[in-house]
């Protein structure tokens, strides 16, 4: 598979600096800004899997609680959840004003959010 125009797992755009390599990960690509990793035959980086290769581009969907800020604003909580279900099995989310679904699609870099419950 060529992996020139894709990304890496945390989105990142790379450079491959060799393929072929002998011993369990053949392929090393440079990351700017995060140096060089080696990658296995499937494409993952088992040391940082942040810089692993992804395969297609992919969207990716967390949901988040908001609540109320100390200076009467609203804060979005760091704690990211797989499902607006989890997200509501929280003791957090009865202190929440509101949910708050985060999308972004990799192949546009788009981000959007809209409000749950």
């Amino acid at each position: 598979m060529n992996i020139e125009n894709l990304r890496t797992v945390d989105g990142y755009p790379f450079t491959v600096l060799a393929t072929g390599l002998s011993g369990d990960h053949p392929t090393a690509i440079f990351v700017e800004g995060h140096g060089v990793f080696s990658l296995d035959e499937n494409n993952v980086c088992s040391a940082h899997p942040g810089m692993s290769v992804v395969s297609h581009p992919h969207n990716i969907v967390r949901y988040f609680n908001v609540y109320r800020a100390a200076d009467g604003g609203i804060v979005m909580g760091s704690k990211a959840f797989n499902s607006e279900a989890e997200r509501r099995n929280t003791s957090d989310s009865a202190r929440a004003l509101f949910g708050l679904r985060v999308a972004y699609n990799a192949a546009t870099g788009r981000v959007e959010a809209q409000r749950e419950n």
